[in-house]
């Protein structure tokens, strides 16, 4: 998975592989700080925050659109020449 080589901070990649497990809490159930209303999921934050729409995806293309954008990083390291 590039997520474990392509250079960022450990928060960014703690980040990154929690969502990819969907485990954003840490196993505690958080309510939604953009809207109070709801439990704080990632099917709820990306409906929540609007991601297709900013990060300009059609909705009916891609359910998770920043897994979408992860899975079009490079597979493999890039080779030195």
């Amino acid at each position: 998975d590039p997520i474990l080589w392509i250079p960022m901070t450990k928060k960014e990649r703690c980040r990154i592989i929690r969502w990819r497990i969907g485990w954003l809490l840490g196993g505690r159930t958080k309510t939604c700080i953009s809207c109070n209303t709801s439990t704080l999921t990632k099917k709820h934050v990306i409906q929540c925050l609007r991601m297709h729409r900013r990060l300009n995806i059609p909705h009916h293309k891609k359910d998770d659109p920043i897994s979408f954008f992860l899975n079009k990083l490079p597979k493999s390291k890039p080779t030195s020449s």
